[in-house]
């Protein structure tokens, strides 16, 4: 039995499919302009999914996030229609994501930005993963680390970002031109 595919612009979009079971599939290549500020969101999603909140990239139509608990990554403007989003497919030449409903409310991801105003060391970031990695150990205290993979996630797709430190080592917070990024240090002691 042949299933029939019916692709049609999806609220304006023509990279989107709607299948008869009124399911969403946005694809996206990697020449479309769209494409690397998802795939930089996407990568604070780990696959496979665990039925949590954290397996979705979340868009207000304004931004769009996505967090695993460990890290967070946000981009604005969001070039995704409002709604959760689930990466089904991630490589380095595509990446599919499903619109789906989902019941819980997305945590309340700004509540997490730290005001840099108070108690943070500022380091000046560069593209270069291993010159900002040891600029910050230099900041840190000596019970934290960092997650290499993380940092080279958020390095990734931007020329330059501002990262932040707050005194007691609990936060890092990257800002970009048009992202920020949290990743929390591990305590190694």
């Amino acid at each position: 039995m042949e299933t029939t595919v019916e692709t049609k612009e999806v609220t304006g979009d023509k990279v989107a499919t709607e299948f008869p079971t009124g399911d969403i599939i946005f694809t996206i290549k990697v020449h479309d302009s769209r494409f690397e500020p998802l795939a930089w969101v996407a990568r604070a999603v780990d696959m496979p999914g665990s039925g949590r909140v954290t397996d979705y990239l979340y868009s207000t139509g304004e931004e769009i996030v996505a967090t695993n608990g460990k890290r967070m990554h946000c981009f604005s403007p969001a070039p995704l229609p409002a709604g959760y989003w689930r990466p089904i497919k991630r490589t380095k030449g595509e990446l599919q994501l499903r619109k789906e409903e989902y019941s819980a409310e997305y945590p309340k991801y700004k509540q997490l930005i730290p005001d840099i105003t108070r108690e943070h060391k500022t380091v000046l970031a560069y593209s270069d993963t291993n010159i900002v990695l040891a600029r910050l150990i230099r900041a840190m205290s000596e019970q934290d680390a960092l997650n290499y993979e993380y940092l080279d996630d958020v390095m990734r797709g931007c020329d330059t970002f501002t990262a932040h430190l707050n005194d007691h080592g609990k936060v890092l917070y990257f800002v970009g031109v048009d992202r920020w990024a949290l990743v929390m240090p591990m305590n190694i002691k």
